[in-house]
């Protein structure tokens, strides 16, 4: 008796050996697809694998990245969360919790985002990581219409980067704040970086948008004949409806037009 025990004990070892061996070997393999996949830029491709590989070991931590990684590419927001959602769950990381708050901004939870940029910031000790989460908590404040509390991650992205379009995302939020005059100082700071770029670079900047919101903050300020002179620099004036309106406002110089 004791005899058959062993041998179904050496037969269950060997089997298990065995199917453990053939997991580790299919997971191996669904990821020399994914990572060939993945490095051609054909995310979709790389989905099944990883899903493969996920479908044995559902807390792989790589798989679940890398998935998540793949949807956010495809812009399946959505999935690419809940695969976030699933890797904080198994290792609660500054950078993970970071992927989980892209994936929250792209479906716009902005509530959502808030809360999990600051437990990240918490555990956070990468320059770069502050960074991009000084961002997303600027760019959701602004979209809860927390505008004092944008200023904070705007001042602190500034602080490490001299960036205009920094420089114009904090210019837009004082114009909310109706704090012109810092509105109009952040915008004289992007002409002043970027006098020196070719002519394409500067485009980027100093477009359409950037010359009716210098114009409005000059017109709020008083400045008629400074504020007329942003407006005539934009191109196409029939993207805002209101420009016409100020335009003559600055023209007759009414100083009780509230904007």
């Amino acid at each position: 008796m004791k005899n058959k025990l062993f041998k179904l004990l050496i037969l269950f070892c060997f089997i298990y050996t065995s199917c453990a061996s053939l997991q580790e070997s299919e997971i191996r393999s669904a990821f020399v697809s994914a990572d060939l996949a993945i490095s051609c830029n054909h995310n979709h491709d790389a989905i099944e694998p990883l899903s493969r590989i996920l479908s044995i070991d559902k807390n792989n931590e790589k798989a679940l990245r890398l998935r998540g990684e793949c949807y956010f590419r495809e812009k399946q927001y959505e999935l690419a969360l809940r695969d976030f959602t699933s890797l904080v769950e198994v290792s609660r990381t500054s950078k993970n919790l970071l992927s989980k708050a892209y994936a929250e901004y792209e479906l716009d939870f902005y509530n959502d985002v808030i809360k999990t940029c600051n437990e990240s910031m918490l555990i956070s000790d990468d320059d770069v990581e502050k960074f991009n989460l000084w961002n997303l908590l600027a760019n959701s404040y602004v979209e809860t219409k927390d505008y004092s509390s944008a200023d904070k991650y705007y001042s602190l992205m500034l602080q490490a980067s001299q960036a205009p379009v920094i420089y114009c995302e904090r210019s837009l939020n004082f114009i909310h704040m109706k704090e012109y005059q810092k509105a109009k100082d952040d915008m004289l700071k992007v002409l002043q970086i970027v006098k020196d770029y070719d002519s394409n670079q500067k485009k980027q900047y100093l477009n359409d948008d950037f010359y009716f919101y210098l114009g409005y903050c000059e017109l709020a300020l008083g400045n008629y004949r400074d504020a007329l002179l942003a407006f005539e620099k934009v191109v196409d004036k029939g993207k805002f409806k209101e420009i016409d309106l100020y335009m003559n406002a600055c023209k007759s110089g009414i100083p009780s037009l509230h904007i």
